[in-house]
């Protein structure tokens, strides 16, 4: 697959520079809080808090 991380069956993988994605999947799997909240997170690691208040500002 041409994915950073996934999941399947309970089971999530993700290769080397996935660490990210690896935990975006793992807490979604665990419900460990709203998928909304979660992609926040996700995208506030991920492209930091500039680029995120720009995203919502878009939108």
């Amino acid at each position: 697959m041409n994915e950073q991380a996934v999941s399947d069956n309970r089971i999530v993988t993700a290769n080397g520079t996935g660490y990210l994605e690896f935990a975006k999947e793992l807490l979604l799997l665990l419900e460990n809080d709203t998928p909304e909240q979660i992609d926040m997170f996700y995208r506030f690691n991920k492209v930091g808090l500039a680029a995120m208040m720009r995203e919502m500002q878009q939108k």
